[in-house]
Order: structure tokens, then C-alpha cells, then sequence
């Protein structure tokens, strides 16, 4: 049986499979081409299932299956895959040669920011393939929680290199950075940035200053050296230490607002499909001006890429909303483990309409000044009390024994606020019942949960091939035995 972050994992093997060059029209396209919407049941002929590649699906049992496990981060994976342009053979030839080619996959591990990813993937190739021998400095702005932190970790990780994460807000001189000089007070305990650098003499390894934009200029001056020729002296010892090859990554909000007026006017009304292939070097020469007002032309000029961080569009706040719902999925299903006090677990949490529920919370949650962050708060402080509030309606006492059982499933649902035209709201309820208004509630079927602020109640519902009384996404997970329990 597996556990934690299983369902996680299925979703990061399918991003690495598209990224290893897997066809997504090896599945039917109708089933993820408009992927906010749940894969159709219907079986489909030859004709409508898209390219031959894909009429292994036309029989229903195939459909079935493949419907109760595509969740929404699957569909956006295929989707967003199948407008990437494929990776040329040269390309791939310099990767391999320089030890990265898992930086060609960067497009495929982040929600939006196509743009911020390709400019990543090739400002840094051209800088190694010419075997630069200074370090290579990006700018990662915009507004907070669209990516900068996530797309710095996944180059980390698709390059198998360490990385470290500088806390710049607080910093005024240049000790707060590197620590104080060989010969003065407390010199041996170095700093972060300078026991890192040391650690890693010669190799290629990444330095993310966060909040950069907040330091002082005496600190951006202490860098210019490092970041010029990657020459640097280790200050507990006072030795010559190579950081030609080290990756700086300056993570700031600086810019936001220029960037979300170029979104507004130039990106904001477009169809998603054509967003990606607006041109943003006039918004890259306008953020180049805002830097070097703020940090002075000598700095600026040692930066090699900004990279501008869009906001996000509706679609993309509902993925994102969907992986916190993921992430809170592996987490319920974690065994009981009493000694632990984990007394919530071996739950089973799927979706009806992934894509709209998904939607729902991002509409409500979303905060352009917080991005992401707010989406995270939203599924923690909403759906997860949701959940506490159904787990604990059930008298059963809690013991490891449950464990050995099946899962203890739960489902999300939307429903609409009664009296509110218009409105709606998320509801979790158990395995085999559904919300419906009070009113129809109370014509003879059994309530198994109090009545919400919206006047809507839990009832036992006819059970349907999925168990949960009308299609629901298992987040990868079938419920009929055909997938892991």
C-alpha cells in the first residue's frame, strides 16, 4: 500500500515522462485538450478520438479507467505539453555534453510561466555552452507566490546541484552577507553565502538571494566582484575561493507593477493559447530601466537575465489550487499512527468535477499581491476544516485498526448557496452521499450531516460505478479496483 505523497509522485512521473518526450496524443485529446472540464465517459469512435496513436481508447472499459484516474494536473500536464515546441538535436547534444540536459524539462514542472522558463532554460545554456567562465546572475521579479522560489528549486533539482536559500530582507552591510573578515571577531563562524561558496570551490551550484530588492546598496557592492569574475576569498580563512560557476538567482518584487500593466494591456485578453507567444523584450528593457534606478548601472549591468513573473490567468489559479489539494490528499492518507498524534488518516479525499471545484476556490481565494499563497490558505483553512468536520461525524473510535480496512473516503462537491443566484460553495462529504437543499432533504431521505450556512444537508445518494453517488476524480486514484488502494 502506498502513502505518503503517492499521489504527488503520480503526477510528477507524468510530468517526466512528457518531458522525456511521451506523445500526449497517445491519449485521447478530447479527454485533456479543455482540461478544466472532467474526461468524457462516452465511448467515442476512431474518427472523434483524435490521431491513431490514441484509438486504443475507443473501447469504454479503457475510457472508464482512464477517466476515474486523469485528474486535472494530469490534464494540464498533457495539455501544456502538446503546445511546448519539441527540443532540437543540438540542443540536446550541448545539454548532454555539459551535464544538464534535465534543464530541457523546465518548461514541463512549473504552472504557467512559460516565458520566465524558456528565458531560464536558454540564457543559461548559451551562458555554458560558450563555457562563460564568470558567474551567470538572473533577476526573477514580480508579484509574490507566482513561481520565482519554484522555479529556482526546480533548476536546483533538474541540475542536480545544491542550492541554498538567502534571507536578504534584513541585510544592511556587507558582513550580514559574507560574514566578518578573517582576523575580526566571531571571522571563523563565516556567513550562509560564504560557507556555501567554500563548500563548493570550482563547482556549479545555486545561490537564491531572496527579498533582494530590500538589502542595502552596500551589499549589492560587496557583490560586484563575485558576480563580475566569480573570484572570491573565504573569510574564516582567508582563501581564494573559485565561484566561476555558481548560479545567483536575485528573487525580488521589484517591477510588479510595470509587469502587471504590460499583462493587462498586451496579455489579459488574449485566448490562453496565444498569451505565451507575446513578445515581452519591451517589458524585459522597461524592468532593465526600473533595476538600474534602484541598484545603480554598475550592479544592473552584471545581471544577464530578468526574468518577469506573470500573474497568474484563471486556469492557472485553478492548477494550483488543485496541487495543494493534492498535497492535502497525500497527507490524509497516511496511516493513523497514535504515537505520532496523527489521528486523522487512511482517508481517501476525490473530487466531483476537479476542474470545477478547482475553479471555484480560486475565484473566491485568489489575491494577485499573494498568488499562490492565498490558494495554499484557501485549501488549508477550508477544505482541510471542511474534512476535520465530516472525519469527526463519524462516532467510530480512532485506532490503528482502521488501518487495516479500506481507505475511509471522502468527496469533495460544488454546490450552489441557497438563495444566492449565482453563488456556490465546496462541501465534503462522506462516501456515498451527496449535498442536496434542506427542502429535498426532508422528503424522506436520510440526513447524515447537519445543515450547512447555505441551507444544504448530506444525504445518502444511489451509489454509481465510482462509489460516491456521481462521477468523482480520485486524484489518479480508481475506485473500482483497478487502481492502487
Amino acid at each position: 500500500m502506498l502513502w505518503a505523497h503517492e499521489l504527488t509522485v503520480y503526477s510528477e512521473i507524468v510530468k517526466e515522462l512528457l518531458a522525456f518526450g511521451a506523445d500526449p496524443y497517445y491519449l485521447p485529446p478530447d479527454m485533456w485538450k479543455d482540461y478544466l472540464q472532467s474526461p468524457n465517459l462516452n465511448q467515442k469512435n476512431k474518427a472523434d478520438s483524435g490521431p491513431p496513436s490514441a484509438w486504443w481508447c475507443t473501447e469504454h472499459s479503457f475510457r472508464e479507467r482512464l477517466a476515474e484516474t486523469l485528474h486535472l494536473t494530469h490534464r494540464y500536464s498533457l495539455h501544456r505539453a502538446s503546445k511546448l515546441s519539441r527540443t532540437g538535436t543540438r540542443e540536446i547534444q550541448i545539454a548532454k555534453a555539459h551535464n544538464m540536459s534535465d534543464i530541457l524539462k523546465i518548461p514541463y514542472f512549473i504552472i504557467g510561466q512559460v516565458q520566465a522558463a524558456q528565458l531560464v532554460k536558454r540564457k543559461l545554456m548559451s551562458h555554458v555552452a560558450f563555457q562563460t567562465k564568470t558567474p551567470f546572475t538572473m533577476a526573477f521579479c514580480g508579484p509574490s507566490g507566482h513561481g520565482k522560489t519554484e522555479l529556482a528549486k526546480q533548476l536546483g533539482a533538474l541540475l542536480s546541484i545544491e542550492a541554498t536559500i538567502v534571507d536578504c530582507g534584513q541585510m544592511k552591510h556587507d558582513w550580514d552577507m559574507f560574514g566578518a573578515r578573517n582576523g575580526f571577531i566571531d571571522s571563523e563562524k563565516g556567513s550562509q553565502v560564504n560557507n556555501f561558496l567554500a563548500e563548493h570551490d570550482g563547482q556549479r551550484c545555486l545561490v537564491f538571494l531572496d527579498e533582494f530588492d530590500k538589502c542595502t546598496q552596500e551589499i549589492r557592492n560587496s557583490l560586484l566582484l563575485l558576480l563580475d569574475e566569480g573570484a572570491y576569498w573565504d573569510r574564516r580563512r582567508n582563501m581564494k575561493i573559485d565561484a566561476s560557476r555558481a548560479i545567483f538567482i536575485l528573487c525580488t518584487n521589484l517591477g510588479d507593477k510595470a509587469i502587471e500593466a504590460f499583462y493587462e494591456q498586451h496579455m489579459a485578453n488574449k485566448k490562453e493559447e496565444s498569451r505565451d507567444d507575446v513578445p515581452i523584450g519591451t517589458l524585459q528593457a522597461e524592468l532593465r530601466s526600473v533595476y538600474t534606478a534602484k541598484f545603480g548601472a554598475p550592479f544592473t549591468g552584471r545581471i544577464n537575465l530578468i526574468a518577469p513573473f506573470l500573474p497568474f490567468t484563471p486556469n492557472e489559479q485553478a492548477i494550483v489550487a488543485h496541487k495543494f489539494m493534492l498535497q492535502l490528499s497525500d497527507n490524509v492518507r497516511q496511516p493513523i499512527d497514535l504515537a505520532a498524534k496523527r489521528l486523522i488518516g487512511h482517508c481517501q479525499l476525490a473530487m466531483r468535477n476537479d476542474g470545477k471545484i478547482s475553479m471555484e476556490i480560486a475565484k473566491t481565494a485568489y489575491h494577485a499581491e499573494t498568488g499562490a499563497r492565498s490558494l495554499y490558505h484557501a485549501v488549508n483553512n477550508t477544505i482541510r476544516d471542511l474534512l476535520f468536520e465530516e472525519y469527526c461525524n463519524d462516532e467510530t473510535p480512532i485506532s490503528k485498526k482502521i488501518n487495516e480496512g479500506g481507505l475511509q473516503r471522502f468527496v469533495m462537491q460544488i454546490v450552489p448557496i441557497a438563495g444566492k443566484k449565482g453563488l456556490h460553495e465546496v462541501k465534503v462529504v462522506r462516501d456515498g452521499f451527496t449535498v442536496v437543499p434542506k427542502k429535498e432533504g426532508e422528503k424522506g431521505q436520510v440526513v447524515v450531516s447537519g445543515v450547512s450556512a447555505g441551507g444544504w444537508q448530506a444525504v445518502k445518494s444511489p451509489p454509481t460505478a465510482d462509489g460516491f453517488g456521481g462521477p468523482a476524480s480520485g486524484f489518479g486514484v480508481s475506485f473500482n479496483g483497478f487502481g492502487p488502494s
